[in-house]
Parts: structure tokens; C-alpha cells; sequence
């Protein structure tokens, strides 16, 4: 099973701000997030590697609307 956290630790372990995070699932670039009994968002691995991802398509020159253009 994979392990779950929360938005501060997806923040630490991607070095992106919780702003940045919330904005990025705004985008609709972060598919699966779920909220847990407390309405927290909860994160998994494979959040931690869509947010990679992100990083390594912007560092190639690509936009967000790129991105998510790819992604949807």
C-alpha cells in the first residue's frame, strides 16, 4: 500500500510551497487528490511524482497550459 500524507509534507519532500501545491490541483494537474474525515487533502506517491514531472516539463520550456493540455 502506498503511504499517505498531507499537504506540509508533500511540500517539504517537493520543496514547492503549499500555495504552489493547492495551485497546481486548481490546474487540474494533480489527478486523485481525496480529503479524509477532517477535509485535509491526502497525497500519495504518485502525487510526489506528477509534481517531478511538472518540474521536468517546466524545465524544458513548457507552460502550464501545455501541461495540462498533455494531461487531460
Amino acid at each position: 500500500m502506498s503511504q499517505a500524507f498531507h499537504i506540509g509534507e508533500l511540500a517539504t519532500r517537493t520543496g514547492r510551497s503549499i500555495h504552489a501545491l493547492r495551485w497546481y490541483e486548481a490546474q487540474g494537474l494533480m489527478p486523485g487528490v481525496i480529503r479524509d474525515s477532517g477535509n485535509r487533502r491526502v497525497y500519495s506517491e504518485l502525487h510526489l511524482s506528477w509534481i517531478d514531472l511538472i518540474h521536468r516539463l517546466r524545465r524544458t520550456g513548457m507552460s502550464i497550459a501545455q501541461i495540462r493540455m498533455r494531461h487531460s
